[in-house]
């Protein structure tokens, strides 16, 4: 429940990958097996959560559904994002590691 005026902060992420410049990793399920793998994964997800009904895309619809119900005003959209990537990769040396270790320490505070 929440009065008039409250405040509510919903948060959902989309079972996608992307690649370093934030585009979508999309894979076609029907070509051949192959990398790159975990997006071949998350597809194989989304399929099998399509054929049953569901919807996986939740994150991508979650601005619309609350901007154009009328019981919700001043609605505030942000986008984080969270690379997921090995600790022990000798690639993530410089700047990248810290910045991953900084982006989730502040999404438990928040």
């Amino acid at each position: 429940m929440l009065r008039p005026g409250g405040l509510i902060i919903l948060s959902e992420f989309d079972f996608a990958l992307y690649d370093s410049k934030h585009e979508r990793m999309d894979v076609n399920i029907h070509e051949p097996l192959g990398p790159p793998w975990c997006a071949r994964f998350a597809a194989f997800m989304h399929e099998a959560v399509r054929v049953t009904g569901g919807d996986m895309d939740a994150a991508a619809h979650l601005q619309r559904w609350v901007s154009t119900h009328r019981a919700f005003e001043n609605v505030v959209y942000q986008e984080r994002w969270c690379p997921v990537v090995p600790g022990n990769d000798p690639r993530l040396q410089g700047p990248l590691l810290p910045m991953l270790k900084e982006i989730v320490a502040v999404s438990n505070i928040n």
